[in-house]
């Protein structure tokens, strides 16, 4: 018997409403440069910067 790996993923919904399918639409037209992932990752980062909740270590 094997072990699944559990997801660290999580599901988001869109196309809920307009603005919903805007932000899926662009996140679509950027998945092949930037990729969803690292942008929402680049996003997150720079909210705990703004908030002081980077610390200096996460840069190295």
């Amino acid at each position: 018997m094997t072990k699944r790996k559990q997801s660290l993923k999580q599901p988001i919904s869109f196309k809920e409403n307009i603005r919903d399918l805007a932000i899926y639409n662009y996140l679509e037209s950027i998945k092949n440069t930037l990729g969803k992932s690292n942008y929402v990752k680049n996003l997150v980062e720079e909210d705990m910067r703004k908030k002081g909740l980077w610390k200096d270590e996460y840069d190295s």
